[in-house]
């Protein structure tokens, strides 16, 4: 039927299984469809599914398609709410909708997480908001970017519900170094002796310097942040420099340092 069509449609549009722009927009018009001037992807679907599942497995499959079609008028309410051009379709487990611009995409996340919270108490619905494109024929990127978000909000354990990428993209770029063996490479290299002395000593030399970068380079906000007296940190500060050379908080290696420090806290969990 028409919605298993636009299913489809949608999915080879996320997934950018298509040659011919002007064919798909054709195949669209014709499923009631409009993709001119869709620019986001919202994404709501329920926080580790797997584990949900099994945990529920006994309530059947009837109690499962129900969820999902839950999830799917409440994404679409809330998309109609905010425009009237946006397209919502289930989208396997989950559910995505099309949306003309990222503050339009923000606000049907915030009103989706939130209803879900009342309205399905305990079932972790999630909602993952991708960056903004300049055509719909980007739209497979937003919604990678979306998956990313939610995979990260895990990750992040954040508390919030719903998550955008572009609140992300710190973190997102950790995960990219850190699957780049290159690169990760070279970062592990340039901190091993911060890393060997923490692990020797039990010391927070790492922790310390990606703390005194975030801090904007302040002795007293990093002491701060870390719990620290100021005197500690400097002492710290100090022996960060004897092992890394005084060149580290210099030009491009005040880049290099921060950015490995970053990834090793992160990779580290």
């Amino acid at each position: 039927g028409v919605t298993a069509a636009r299913q489809a449609l949608v999915d080879d549009v996320l997934n950018a299984r298509f040659q011919d722009p002007h064919a798909v927009l054709v195949r669209a018009r014709a499923l009631g469809l409009d993709l001119d001037g869709l620019r986001v992807v919202v994404l709501v679907a329920v926080d580790d599914f797997e584990r949900f599942y099994l945990q529920h497995e006994r309530e059947g499959e009837a109690y499962f398609q129900r969820l999902r079609g839950t999830v799917s008028l409440l994404l679409r309410q809330e998309a109609q709410r905010v425009s009237a051009h946006g397209a919502v379709v289930p989208l396997g487990d989950a559910a995505v909708a099309l949306l003309p611009g990222l503050d339009a995409a923000r606000t049907v996340a915030t009103e989706v997480a939130a209803r879900a919270r009342r309205e399905l108490r305990l079932v972790p619905v999630v909602v993952g908001v991708g960056g903004e494109k300049t055509a719909w024929t980007q739209l497979s990127a937003s919604y990678r970017e979306a998956v990313l978000a939610l995979r990260l909000r895990r990750r992040l354990r954040l508390r919030t519900r719903h998550v955008a990428f572009a609140d992300v993209t710190g973190a997102a770029l950790l995960e990219l170094l850190e699957h780049t063996p290159e690169v990760r490479g070279l970062l592990s290299g340039a901190i091993a002796p911060l890393v060997a002395a923490d692990r020797a000593h039990r010391s927070r030399l790492v922790e310390t310097l990606a703390a005194w970068f975030d801090a904007g380079t302040s002795l007293k906000q990093a002491a701060s942040a870390l719990g620290v007296h100021p005197k500690t940190l400097r002492y710290r500060m100090d022996r960060i420099g004897d092992l890394l050379g005084q060149d580290a908080f210099e030009g491009d290696r005040r880049l290099l340092y921060y950015v490995a420090a970053r990834l090793h806290l992160w990779t580290q969990g």
